[in-house]
């Protein structure tokens, strides 16, 4: 019996660390880790963004000090998850110096989007997906924007402007910070995943907003610096287009969703409201990147009155991808996997998916702004029903998370 490769399950190890390549599986990234290259640098040592456009290029240890052409300086050390390639941060480095003696890793770029492509067009989900021929090229385009990192997520400027100044306002307001934060999913997206690349982050990871307030107040000013250099590279709608209409809509959605599963999880023994407001809150944050992604497809789309059925069929998937990429909490990601996969988890318990996956059915709006009639989930109101909470509390629920007068509650 031979011996295993040991360096070879090292290195593969070792990539998994990483994001995006810990989205690849243990065989893609034995074929990748074949091109990878290992190297050190020493202190004052220099390397270009210019030189290394062919290469994804990670940190494995020790530390380094990037620089974008517009001035702006940060730090970065060796740490052992999610780190994202050097040179695909965000504001994008131009050049970087060595602090202290650094290990580093060359990826081969075009090898890694050739292998995620694969991984992608062959998995369950995708193949589930039942997608109108004339919206497969904005999937495509999608896929194609995951595998470089440039998914389009939106940040709105007024909110975010806001945001900016109540970080940067010398005091900080916690209570106020977390009503922008829930007014907003977007900006909320955007802050969590700045603070979580950042690496100054609980061990417990992510997945409350208080927790975004508690790890922002000791970084504010740096914060409000990095919300204003996203601003300029995240899109957002004119007014008055199907995009900005779309976006909208879902912004209101995906507030309602929050608020609905942080009520349901209140009545739930084991479930953490807090965790589950912000599952339900992202959970459809796919939709701003699916309308963004090609605004001439969609209009198209929507000409046809087939837009509506693309969104609903993809939001999950696309959402996903939008939570891997912004370096969402693996609690989270799973969340949003299990409350749109349509399926109810096996434990007889309720878990975090399912109480998203109850949000969302049982809302008397769709993600498009659309009345929908009631999901016949039988199996997840049965386990509902065993905790005391059956249609008659959740309508009463859903009154909580609309307007006066708007909830249409669906049961007398």
């Amino acid at each position: 019996m031979s011996e295993p490769n040991t360096d070879l399950d090292l290195l593969v190890d070792t990539l998994k660390r990483f994001d995006p390549l810990q989205n690849l599986s243990d065989a893609h990234l034995a074929q990748l880790s074949r091109g990878a290259t290992a190297f050190t640098m020493t202190k004052r040592q220099q390397l270009l963004a210019a030189d290394e456009h062919r290469w994804m290029v990670f940190l494995v240890s020790g530390s380094v000090q990037t620089k974008t052409h517009n001035g702006v300086v940060e730090t970065v050390k060796g740490r052992q998850g999610n780190q994202p390639p050097l040179f695909d941060r965000t504001p994008r480095p131009s050049e970087l110096i060595v602090l202290e003696e650094a290990q580093l890793l060359r990826v081969d770029r075009k090898q890694f989007s050739v292998l995620m492509n694969q991984q992608i067009a062959s998995s369950t989900l995708v193949q589930e997906i039942d997608i109108d021929q004339e919206a497969k090229p904005l999937f495509s385009k999608i896929v194609k924007h995951y595998v470089g990192r440039t998914l389009p997520v939106p940040l709105n400027p007024d909110t975010t402007g806001q945001m900016v100044s109540l970080l940067d306002g010398g005091q900080f307001n916690g209570d106020a910070i977390l009503d922008m934060m829930r007014q907003d999913p977007y900006l909320t997206l955007h802050m969590t995943s700045i603070i979580i690349k950042s690496g100054k982050v609980p061990k417990t990871g992510i997945t409350r907003l208080k927790e975004v307030i508690k790890c922002a107040e000791p970084i504010a000013h740096e914060l409000a610096v990095q919300l204003q250099a996203e601003l300029a590279q995240a899109p957002w709608p004119e007014p008055n287009t199907l995009a900005h209409e779309r976006l909208t809509r879902a912004t209101e959605y995906m507030r309602s969703v929050g608020a609905f599963c942080r009520l349901i999880a209140e009545r739930m023994e084991d479930v953490d409201p807090l965790r589950a407001e912000m599952a339900g809150f992202l959970g459809a944050c796919g939709v701003g990147t699916l309308i963004l992604s090609d605004a001439e497809i969609c209009e198209t789309l929507e000409a046809d009155g087939k837009l509506d059925d693309t969104v609903s069929r993809v939001k999950g998937l696309v959402s996903e991808l939008v939570l891997i990429q912004m370096a969402m909490d693996p609690k989270l990601i799973k969340a949003v996997e299990l409350s749109t996969s349509g399926r109810p988890t096996l434990s007889q318990a309720i878990q975090l998916g399912d109480i998203c996956r109850v949000a969302a059915e049982y809302l008397p709006v769709d993600v498009n702004g659309n009345r929908v009639q009631l999901v016949d989930d039988s199996v997840l109101i049965t386990r509902l029903g065993r905790n005391g909470l059956g249609l008659r509390e959740l309508d009463e629920l859903l009154e909580a998370c609309f307007p006066a007068g708007d909830a249409q509650r669906r049961i007398a």
